[in-house]
């Protein structure tokens, strides 16, 4: 979720709290976005506020972290480029998956001489047809 390059410049502490820092941001309400107070993302990142001070400017480069939202949060560009083409791709990939999927049933059950509607539904019943597995029941003993 950082640029490329960047993070091989950061400590170990910056690239702990760098991880922490976007995976809190891409899991809030406003995907890829940060409180805009240090005292928050210091506890976000995991480290005491003098820390986060000293690591605040190559943090926010490394996120590249400008600007702020309408609801005053830093957006993470990067992160959230990222976000959104993955999204995409996940709506992309159910829409396909979906599709295959109704195509697959309706096949199954033009077979089979039953109908189905468009939206994917039976609106015929389910053959009842006994079944040839052995009963999991007890036998009951008559004494």
């Amino acid at each position: 979720m950082i640029e490329p390059g960047v993070a091989e410049g950061l400590s170990t502490l910056e690239v702990g709290s760098l991880y922490r820092l976007v995976r809190f941001a891409w899991h809030q309400e406003e995907p890829c976005t940060l409180p805009d107070e240090d005292s928050s993302l210091a506890m976000v990142a995991g480290v005491m506020d003098e820390d986060w001070r000293r690591m605040r400017p190559r943090l926010f480069l490394a996120l590249a972290a400008t600007g702020c939202t309408p609801g005053g949060r830093l957006l993470l560009q990067h992160a959230r480029r990222v976000f959104d083409d993955l999204a995409s791709k996940a709506s992309t990939t159910s829409a396909a998956k979906r599709a295959a999927g109704l195509a697959g049933a309706r096949a199954r059950w033009q077979q089979d001489g039953r109908r189905m509607a468009a939206d994917g539904k039976c609106h015929t019943r389910a053959m009842q047809v006994p079944s040839a597995a052995p009963s999991v029941r007890p036998e009951r003993n008559s004494f």
